[in-house]
Formats: structure tokens, C-alpha cells, sequence
């Protein structure tokens, strides 16, 4: 913060020597007022024209067209040179300034400054932390082809989840050169997922190649507009790089982020794939499949690859698994620090008894958790929750991410674009001597609970692991296998 000085901010000393008189009738005027300070009548007054000989017409005329041009000129040289000045001298703005006169002078095509200003703020996001970046804002919806995408600011495009009926996620697709072109009679390497899957790169769309396309042109008939569309991924697995040609429709399907699932016996299992957008609505039906569930009183939840969201969701959807009856309402769970050293600390949020713990009818209730790699943020401020306050939960799959920051979106006024910024680090609590106090989880991945670890496999054989991001129906077997023994461990 500035400390402002009065005395300081007072005047503009380069603009009183600007002004400052420097000729010697000038000086020698001053001199003479302050030497006669007490006689009014010795200032001069500056509205007094004294008479002289009167000069000829035609000479007025002409002095009159000479000053004009001299002053039209001299004051266009001045804008010039001191508008260069500004810019070029300019601490924050110089660098930028001087690029783009070289743009606009020698580049063979034209950019406005607005497309140079938004582009140069897209890359100065790339400078920012991993989390942190400018996105394309006010675009058309989602294709409705059973998956999401998100952008980053090269215009990369990335599966962000895929809906497991829709057409994009039961369609197996077929291996594909550099070109797009499907590869005829060849056959995958053994457990390659060949469906789309989360983190896929979109690399062609009906023969187009989209990386570094603008987000706003996907929507057109060419691409994203057709009623079917031929999508190219590119999936890099440990440096061993995939095409795979999808054909998908678009249809109609359940898009929910938070599904249950009976799983026999007495088990049951709530999928959460973020915390974004109506997750927490999602969880809710999802809470009360398994509550009316009379079979079931053990319950999985699977947090495998997801990301994260929204922090509120995270509060409504802890309120459901923290037992309110033995730590109370409003419960803290998270804890936000800021730049300015400011903490924000979230609680759960179950002030009615519409929302309660899901294991509250449910005797001998029990909770395991799916975590790995990509499970992250939000995810990772539940686990640590859960942690404090559920210290039975068994917690199953590979270590977290480790993201432990928080970030918040600022929208741009005037443009299509959205700042999601990191604003600070994100805190989860745990117990000292019967305390409670935060602890930071930053590049510090959570494990999972001593003997759950499922060590990634390599089904690709010699072509690199095949990481859990994928979600193979190998990995799941060994998950849901692991939560069982989990359970039979908790009897």
C-alpha cells in the first residue's frame, strides 16, 4: 500500500518548472511586483493592452497564416514525440506498446488492438500458476454428443468428462494415423481404452484439425453443428502418443455427474465426478437412492478423477457424511487463506433437517473412498474432512493430487473472458491433542489408508503405464475389489 504525502502530492513540481517564466522581462516583472507588494496599483494588469503603432494589414495576415501552420505542425510533431514517449518509457506498457507498432507496421496482416490486447492477456495467463488461467467466456453450449470440454488459453480442447450412456461414452472407436485416418484392420495395444475418456485431446472434428482452433468456431454446422460428427483424440500415455477416430451421435441421455449404483449384497456407490455447477443437487437424489436403500449400509464413493469445483457444493455434500449427531451443525471444514492474510472457513451446511448424514437409519454404516491421481481440490478438501471427522473411512486407490490452493473466477468486463485465478491456499483440518488445527496439503498428495494402495498397472505391455486416469474397466475391477476387502476389514 502507498502512504500518501500530503506535502509531497501537493504540487507537480515538473509542471511548475514547465510553466516556470524563464525570460528575463519576465523575471525582472516578478521582481519588480514583489518589491512593490504593498502598492496595488504597481501590478501590472493583464488585461491592459497598451497602444502601438498599428501595423499594416497584409503583415498581420501573413504572421497570422505563419503562426497558424507553425503551431498545426509543431503541435502534431509534440503529440507524436510525446505520445511515443509515453508509450515506449512506460514501466508496465512499453515492451507491449513497442511489439505491437512493429506488428502493425510489418506484419503481413492486419490486428486491430483490441485482438492484440486480448491475446496478450491470454498469454501473461500462461505465466500464472497451473491453476491459473484466462478463459473463452459467453460461447455457445455444450455439444450435446455426451461429453464436456474445456479450453486453455493456446486453444487446446479437452474431454473434461464423458456421460457413460450417452453415444460419447459407449462408442468404441478405432486406431488412427497423424492424419485422422483410421487405421483398417488394426488391432489396439491390450488395454487401451478406446472409448473417449477424461483428458483426451481433441484433435480433429469432421476432418478438421481443432488445436489452437478458436473456441467460438467450433459451434459451427462444419464441426460441432452436425447431427454426428467423426472425433479424433490424441491421448499421450507416458510419451507413447494415440489417435483414436470416434464416431458419435448426438442422443439423448441422463447427464448427472453424481450417479448411485447398487452394488449387491449391502453395498452401495455414489460416483462423483466434480463438484461444479448442480453437483450438490445431483449428490442430493444420489443421498437418497441410498438412504432408501433398506439393503445397504456400507457405501463407496467414488472420487477418482475428479477435479473439483465449487467449494459450496463441497459444504452441502460434507453435510450428508459427517455425522452432525456427534459433531454438530455447521461443522468446519475447509479453510481458505488469502494474500492479505484474511482466512475464509467453510463449514457444512445443515441447518434444516432436509439435509442429514446418510448413515443416521443405517446400522453398522460404513464409508470407503476411491481416490487417485486426478482426484483433486475439492476432492481433496473432503478426504481431509472426512479424515477429521470420520476417522473410520478407508480410503483406497493411488495419492491424491496434492493441489492444496484455491482459486476464484473474476469475469472481464467488456469481453468474453473469465479470470480463474488462484487466491490462495486451501486448508483442511485435522486433530492435535483433541485441537482442531488446519494443515496445508500443497504438492503433499493425501495417501491412501495403510494396505489400499492400487499400484498403477501396465496393461500396454512395454508401451508405458497406462495410468488410473483412464478409468479401465481393469482399474475399476481392482478398485471395487480393494473397497471390498475394505469393508470385510471394518467388520
Amino acid at each position: 500500500m502507498n502512504n500518501y504525502n500530503k506535502d509531497e502530492h501537493e504540487k507537480d513540481d515538473s509542471l511548475d518548472d514547465f510553466y516556470t517564466a524563464k525570460n528575463d522581462d519576465n523575471n525582472q516583472i516578478n521582481s519588480n511586483n514583489k518589491n512593490n507588494s504593498n502598492n496595488p496599483d504597481n501590478y501590472p494588469n493583464p488585461y491592459m493592452f497598451v497602444k502601438k503603432d498599428k501595423m499594416p494589414t497584409w503583415v498581420i495576415i501573413v504572421l497570422s497564416l505563419v503562426v497558424s501552420i507553425v503551431l498545426v505542425i509543431g503541435s502534431s510533431f509534440a503529440g507524436y514525440f510525446i505520445g511515443k514517449s509515453n508509450r515506449y518509457t512506460s514501466e508496465d506498457m512499453g515492451l507491449s506498446n513497442q511489439i505491437y507498432d512493429l506488428l502493425d507496421e510489418f506484419y503481413y496482416k492486419d490486428i486491430s488492438r483490441e485482438e492484440f490486447d486480448k491475446a496478450a492477456a491470454l498469454g501473461v495467463s500462461n505465466m500464472l500458476d497451473n491453476f491459473s488461467r484466462l478463459v473463452i467466456t459467453g460461447l455457445a453450449e455444450e455439444p450435446k454428443f455426451g461429453f464436456s470440454m474445456s479450453s486453455d488459453s493456446r486453444n487446446y480442447h479437452y474431454v473434461n468428462s464423458v456421460e457413460k450412456n450417452s453415444s460419447a461414452g459407449t462408442t468404441v472407436g478405432k486406431l488412427a494415423n497423424e492424419k485422422g485416418e483410421v487405421i483398417e484392420n488394426a488391432i489396439p495395444p491390450e488395454g487401451l481404452y478406446m472409448r473417449m475418456a477424461r483428458g483426451d485431446l481433441l484433435y480433429m472434428i469432421n476432418g478438421h484439425n481443432v488445436v489452437g482452433l478458436d473456441r467460438n468456431v467450433l459451434s459451427n454446422s462444419e464441426l460441432l453443428g452436425k447431427e454426428t460428427g467423426t472425433f479424433v483424440i490424441r491421448r499421450d500415455i507416458n510419451g507413447a502418443i494415440y489417435y483414436i477416430s470416434i464416431d458419435i451421435e448426438r442422443s439423448i441421455f441422463t447427464g448427472s455427474d453424481a450417479k448411485y449404483t447398487s452394488m449387491g449384497n449391502d453395498i452401495g456407490m455414489i460416483t462423483l465426478n466434480s463438484f461444479a455447477g448442480y453437483d450438490a443437487e445431483d449428490f442430493e437424489l444420489a443421498a437418497a437412492e441410498f438412504c432408501s436403500d433398506t439393503n445397504a449400509n456400507k457405501l463407496i464413493l467414488d472420487l477418482r478423477d475428479n477435479g473439483g469445483g465449487d467449494i459450496n457444493n463441497l459444504a452441502t455434500i460434507a453435510t450428508y457424511l459427517i455425522d452432525s449427531d456427534v459433531h454438530g451443525k455447521k461443522v468446519p471444514i475447509n479453510r481458505i487463506i488469502k494474500k492479505d492474510g484474511a482466512e475464509l472457513i467453510f463449514t457444512t451446511d445443515n441447518i434444516t433437517n432436509s439435509k442429514y448424514f446418510v448413515g443416521r437409519d443405517k446400522a453398522n454404516y460404513e464409508l470407503v473412498v476411491l481416490i487417485n491421481g486426478g482426484s483433486a481440490s475439492a476432492s481433496e478438501g473432503l478426504v481431509g474432512a472426512l479424515r477429521a471427522y470420520m476417522p473410520d473411512t478407508i480410503f483406497v486407490g493411488e495419492e491424491t493430487y496434492g493441489k492444496g490452493v484455491a482459486q476464484g473466477g473474476f469475469d472481464i468486463p467488456g469481453y468474453n473472458l473469465r479470470l480463474h485465478m488462484t487466491i490462495g491456499y486451501f486448508d483442511v483440518p485435522i486433530f492435535q491433542g483433541g485441537e482442531l488445527v488446519w494443515a496445508n496439503y500443497h504438492e503433499d498428495p493425501m495417501q491412501p489408508t495403510k494396505g489400499y494402495m492400487i499400484k498403477s498397472i501396465d496393461p500396454l505391455g512395454g508401451l508405458g503405464q497406462m495410468p488410473n486416469y483412464y478409468n479401465s474397466d481393469i482399474t475399476n475391477e481392482l478398485a471395487y475389489k480393494k473397497a471390498m476387502l475394505a469393508f470385510e476389514s471394518l467388520a
